[in-house]
């Protein structure tokens, strides 16, 4: 079982998701299909490893992370993919809001992307 963390100034949220064999890549830029894919079929498809998370960054990219705080795969979420996916785990006004505007495509540098906030991780995850 994997471990989907949604945090947001200073609040985890944290659902079970079902692992999936299909490993993914990395999203590419120039791959616009992608940005109206189906988030579940995204999450599904991420690589994952059986002691990680997979976690949405206050970036709005969705990362597939180790407990060694390696990134083994992310997808860039826009807005309606991330909003699909805070309403999916019951509406919830605080997360709608401070996700509100926030567009994974956005985010190019590739060391946020393979790093991301490590504020924005559960609790002693990675120690």
């Amino acid at each position: 079982m994997q471990l989907l963390t949604m945090p947001v100034l200073g609040l985890s949220l944290v659902v079970g998701l079902f692992a999936a064999t299909t490993m993914a890549l990395p999203t590419n830029e120039k791959d616009i299909s992608l940005q109206e894919t189906d988030v579940y079929d995204l999450m599904s498809a991420m690589a994952k490893d059986n002691n990680g998370i997979v976690s949405l960054g206050a970036d709005g990219v969705l990362r597939s992370i180790c407990p060694n705080l390696t990134v083994l795969a992310y997808e860039k979420l826009n807005n309606h993919q991330i909003q699909k996916l805070i309403n999916s785990y019951g509406r919830d006004e605080h997360l709608s809001k401070a996700f509100e505007g926030v567009n994974g495509n956005d985010v190019v540098d590739q060391e946020q992307l393979m790093h991301g906030d490590k504020d924005f991780l559960p609790l002693g995850f990675g120690e």
